[in-house]
């Protein structure tokens, strides 16, 4: 009746999901704790109230963003950020993903995965799909290891580029 057509809500706003996920825990936003179980799917529910009233939904994701808090002790133990540490960063008091891992690359793309198979989904939308700092220091180890030509400006781009691309 007001002209809405599309609903474009955020699915995983840190390392965790509003929906059942095999790689990522429920989000601390449906319960107070991460990891904890709702005991029902907000995406589910979103979806089909959707389907009921013709409107396409859109999921928002934000890829590289693990916790507005720099606490590695409150994030569920289980999820890939603790068990894969190495790969994360705390930058300005948060902690992120880092993109030079292909390990994260994929872990992304199976994320998005599993959304576009399980739910009647119209878009997947990324936010903060970049790096969260310049500063060398972030992927100083990474960039070491790193054989090519690129600056460390154009292989970060290549970095999310090629996790967009995946």
């Amino acid at each position: 009746e007001s002209g809405f057509n599309t609903l474009i809500v955020q699915v995983r706003p840190f390392c965790d999901a509003l929906y059942k996920s095999s790689y990522f825990p429920w989000s601390h936003i449906l319960t107070g704790t991460q990891g904890e179980n709702p005991q029902y799917d907000a995406l589910q529910i979103m979806c089909d109230i959707c389907k009921e009233n013709n409107l396409k939904i859109h999921a928002w994701i934000n890829p590289y963003r693990v916790s507005q808090g720099d606490d590695y002790d409150k994030l569920d133990k289980n999820i890939f950020a603790m068990i894969n540490k190495n790969m994360t960063k705390a930058v300005d008091n948060k902690i992120y993903f880092n993109p030079a891992y292909d390990e994260v690359k994929q872990l992304i793309v199976n994320g998005v995965r599993e959304i576009v198979e399980n739910y009647s989904i119209d878009a997947i939308h990324f936010d903060d799909y970049f790096y969260p700092t310049t500063s060398a220091d972030f992927d100083k180890k990474e960039y070491k290891k790193y054989k090519g030509d690129l600056s460390l400006a154009d292989w970060r781009r290549d970095n999310v580029n090629d996790m967009i691309q995946k």
